[in-house]
């Protein structure tokens, strides 16, 4: 008895499209013989991936009425990722002091100190940048303050952000300023290195 078979020969496009990635999957069946191996390779396309992760939008504290710096009790730990081997930057900003509304008014503002604190990084990159406190300084005049570190290649890192208000503001202290609430913003933002 004599069999024969054919193959048909099928070559299939499949492509899937989204905002992030698109893949295509091109099928060619291939049969060989005895003692004549087939290899199949394996093939992924990883994504570049630069990202800042904020842990919060909206952090709150509520004063204890004491005549000291407050410190915010929940530390920020932000998280930055950069598979680029060219590394990242990133920044953070203390956009102002601590008002009420934006006033400029000295009763309704007072001075915020930052405190940054970097993590252990992950991946082979490393990452300059120290752990430092920015800050305001309303007095003399230094209404924001800007922080930055960069990785020299692929790798993840961490930055513990610790806030202050500052309680003191032309030596004046708790009871010289106006009840209300008060806000600064933090920005954080992270850019591949040229």
């Amino acid at each position: 008895m004599r069999r024969i078979f054919l193959l048909p020969t099928m070559a299939i496009l499949l492509s899937t499209l989204s905002t992030q990635a698109s893949a295509q999957v091109v099928l060619s069946p291939v049969t060989k013989g005895v003692d004549d191996p087939i290899e199949q390779t394996y093939r992924i396309t990883v994504p570049k991936n630069i990202t800042i992760t904020c842990p919060d939008t909206l952090v709150e504290h509520v004063h204890d009425g004491n005549d000291t710096d407050q410190t915010f009790s929940a530390v920020q730990i932000w998280e930055v990722k950069g598979n680029s081997q060219k590394g990242v930057t990133v920044t953070f900003d203390l956009d102002s002091p601590f008002s009420i509304a934006g006033s400029t008014l000295d009763h309704q503002r007072r001075d915020a100190s930052l405190l940054i604190t970097p993590g252990t990084p992950q991946g082979p990159a490393s990452w300059n940048g120290t752990a430092a406190t920015i800050f305001t300084d309303i007095d003399n005049g230094k209404l924001a303050d800007s922080w930055q570190s960069q990785s020299d290649g692929v790798g993840r890192s961490t930055f513990s952000l610790t806030m202050k208000f500052v309680n003191q503001l032309a030596g004046a202290g708790f009871g010289a300023y106006e009840a209300g609430t008060y806000e600064t913003t933090v920005t954080g933002e992270v850019t591949e290195n040229p």
